[in-house]
């Protein structure tokens, strides 16, 4: 579900390997040329080279989230077809679809969260998988497919899943209880950082409450928008992007920030010298799955089914988890993965927590209204509290959207 924003500023220390990366970051991401691929990539996975595509079709574009994919990889899958990849970043799910509606042809496969498959679906901007194409759809693990979200996967193709959990400063708050109610601690007033995503946040806030979302009620939405408000008044609790919440930790400002699970888990690899510890609640988290999906406007088919079917091979759905550090739905990459990777029960929960953890899903049309009312009133909190911010909202069915969100 990963509702990411695009880095404002680089906060993280990377590795030498992720600082090649972000090298080539500037001929493979945010421009509109396509990327020219290094012959050196030849040791990657996979199969015999195919055709090479005519010469005005060898391109294809992917419309994703900023640093969400391995660019090497990408590099890989051009050396082998002769298919450059071109990439393109949005900063909001928001945008996205935006981005779909106003440049149809431009992108050929975008990344979507399952929480915005509806909206997408609705907005027709996706077109039907043949999976006849997919040869190595079997590599994936059946648990992560015909989910509720899209049942027989007839649009989406799993690339990788995680959490929402909560991260911590283990010098400032040492053994913390592994709950959602530590956000009310006087120990971390003034110290605590949440996503600006509604979503996100009122589950969190629904969890104290002893409530998921699917089940909370109008009336208990709006209690659980008393208590958000709440927190941001009276406990000055703050709100921001992913890279906000990475910043918030490693900057020291705050003692506890929400936060997707591989971020947590890459800003402790990548900064060992700062104590950041990390935890799903015992009253679980938002579990989610991120996926690929092909553009209803492509005008290169054939190129987009090439790479997809790539990115699910088993060594290549490897190197995206082992990089990104988010959990992989393909079953056959697992022996690929690092061990470490693999025994941390924070990326791979064990089945008993997991069981406690729930995808996005409104209980009827009266809590998704009341979730959006009440995101109203968390915004225009930290509106006073803070200035200015950039916020997602949500449309309302059946009437304006009272967050202000275009349609």
């Amino acid at each position: 579900m990963k509702s990411k924003q695009n880095p404002r500023l680089a906060l993280i220390t990377r590795r030498i390997f992720s600082g090649l990366l972000l090298g080539l970051a500037g001929s493979l991401m945010g421009c509109n040329d396509p990327v020219a691929s290094s012959p050196a990539s030849k040791s990657s996975p996979g199969a015999a080279q195919g055709p090479t595509p005519k010469a005005d079709q060898n391109i294809v574009s992917i419309y994703s989230w900023d640093e969400y994919l391995n660019l090497p990889l990408l590099e890989a899958f051009t050396a082998r077809t002769g298919i450059t990849v071109r990439v393109r970043t949005y900063e909001s799910s928001d945008e996205m679809v935006d981005g779909l509606k106003s440049e149809p042809g431009t992108h050929d496969i975008f990344v979507c969260e399952d929480g915005y498959l509806d909206k997408v679906a609705q907005k027709r901007l996706m077109k039907e998988l043949d999976k006849s194409s997919l040869k190595n759809w079997s590599n994936l693990d059946p648990q992560f497919t015909d989910m509720d979200f899209d049942p027989k996967n007839e649009f989406t193709v799993p690339y990788l899943w995680g959490t929402t959990l909560l991260a911590y400063r283990e010098d400032y708050l040492p053994n913390p209880p592994k709950s959602w109610s530590i956000i009310f601690d006087p120990r971390v007033k003034g110290r605590v950082a949440f996503l600006d995503d509604r979503m996100e946040g009122f589950s969190a806030i629904l969890r104290t409450m002893g409530v998921d979302l699917e089940n909370a009620s109008a009336e208990v939405m709006n209690k659980a928008a008393d208590s958000f408000v709440s927190l941001i008044r009276d406990q000055d609790m703050v709100l921001g992007g992913d890279n906000d919440m990475k910043a918030q930790l490693i900057e020291r400002k705050s003692m506890v920030a929400m936060m997707y699970s591989g971020d947590a888990a890459r800003i402790a690899e990548e900064n060992p010298d700062i104590p950041v510890k990390y935890f799903i609640p015992e009253e679980g988290a938002t579990v989610w799955t991120d996926s690929f999906c092909i553009s209803r406007d492509t005008t290169r088919l054939e190129n987009a089914y090439r790479f997809l079917d790539f990115m699910l091979e088993a060594k290549s759905a490897a190197e995206s988890s082992n990089f990104l550090r988010y959990a992989s739905p393909n079953k056959a990459a697992t022996p690929y993965i690092d061990p470490e990777l693999l025994a941390d029960e924070t990326i791979y929960p064990k089945p008993e927590l997991l069981a406690k953890c729930r995808y996005f899903k409104l209980r009827d049309v009266d809590s998704q209204r009341a979730l959006n009312l009440g995101w109203q009133r968390v915004t225009e909190a930290w509106l006073t509290k803070s200035g200015a911010v950039h916020l997602q909202h949500a449309e309302v069915p059946g009437e304006t959207n009272p967050a202000g969100s275009p349609n």
